[in-house]
């Protein structure tokens, strides 16, 4: 359509250019000018046509030129609109992931303070040692898969006379000494064995010790896989690592003392059984304790099968591990020496 409506501008100029022409020369007289009238007459009607051929041309070009802007506009408000939504969804997704992270963060927060509460039910609150009460829990499990190929060995041990430093020092200065000799002992301890701190259970005591922060004693458990000679081999060197390093440290940082405090502590060895209550198991220890407080206990250690180093042959493991706690845990007792006895008296008329 664009062509043909050129092609009759481009022939219309042509035409009003020849009647130019053709007119310059009537007025020259060169030609007649009887043929102009025709000629005219065919011009006028060329030039209408071009005019409204011109005129619809201008219209069709305003019309497209509105059509122009206004799909121009209409493109430009539907690219605004796009990029609203495009920054409205960026906002909603960062919003979405900053809910979904503090969402995360809550839920994680939530869970270290579950575990830590958890873990706090399980911690002696003096010493910050697993208490009883995991202990009752590991030796539920232990039970559950002790076998005579995978022996586990349960001892509990008493700090022997620790109701002195108690009058002497104070609670206060006994519980460091506790917190400290608890968490030594623990950071000694190798794979497979466990220290526990045991509640106080003397209903006795318990009255005069109500004011304490705590309901705590002086005795804990030992657990540690293997045969009773390894759990032997342990507890001497607890007691050995207390006699040589820890006591000086104790007796000169907390206890502000010149002289040692000699801490030693009495124990009880048994094996655990399979399927074995740890109500049961306390009962079995506690028989096994009882005699290293009789006056003529000469071992403040006991132990379920009543061996000693002389069963064993001489130089072998077992022999030796059960003479150093022989030595270690002997009960020295001072020596008592006799009256001299007194000359009978003297008879009547005897020799002076």
């Amino acid at each position: 359509m664009i062509k043909t409506r050129s092609l009759l501008l481009f022939i219309g100029g042509l035409w009003t250019f020849a009647v130019g022409i053709f007119g310059n020369l009537v007025a020259q007289q060169i030609i007649d000018p009887s043929n102009f009238d025709a000629v005219a007459a065919v011009h006028r009607a060329l030039c209408v046509t071009v005019n409204v051929t011109i005129w619809q041309i201008f219209l069709l070009a305003a019309a497209a030129t509105a059509s122009v802007i206004v799909l121009n506009r209409a493109i430009e408000l539907k690219q605004k609109k796009a990029t609203e939504l495009e920054a409205q969804m960026a906002h909603d997704r960062r919003e979405s992931e900053a809910q979904i992270d503090y969402r995360d963060q809550t839920i994680g927060t939530l869970q270290r303070h579950l575990h830590d509460a958890r873990q706090f039910r399980f911690l002696d609150v003096v010493t910050g040692i697993p208490n009883e009460a995991r202990w009752k829990n590991d030796i539920i499990q232990y039970s559950a898969k002790a076998s005579i190929d995978t022996p586990r060995q349960v001892a509990l041990i008493d700090l022997v006379d620790f109701g002195r430093l108690n009058d002497e020092l104070g609670y206060s200065t006994v519980d460091k000494i506790l917190r400290y000799l608890a968490q030594s002992l623990e950071e000694s301890m190798r794979k497979n064995e466990g220290l526990y701190k045991r509640h106080l259970v003397d209903n006795a005591l318990l009255p005069s010790r109500l004011y304490r922060k705590y309901p705590g004693g002086d005795e804990f458990y030992v657990v540690a896989e293997g045969s009773e000679a390894s759990m032997i081999g342990l507890l001497t060197r607890l007691q050995r690592l207390i006699r040589t390093r820890l006591d000086e440290h104790i007796s000169q940082s907390i206890a502000q003392s010149k002289a040692p405090l000699q801490i030693l502590f009495s124990g009880a060895v048994c094996e655990l059984h399979r399927d074995e209550e740890p109500e049961a198991l306390t009962r079995r220890l506690e028989d096994h304790l009882r005699p290293t407080r009789y006056p003529d206990a000469t071992l403040r250690l006991n132990w379920q099968s009543g061996q000693r180093s002389a069963d064993f042959l001489v130089g072998s493991i077992e022999h030796n591990l059960y003479r150093e706690a022989e030595r270690e845990f002997a009960i020295a007792r001072p020596e008592t020496r006799k009256a001299p006895q007194a000359l009978p008296p003297e008879l009547p008329g005897a020799p002076s």
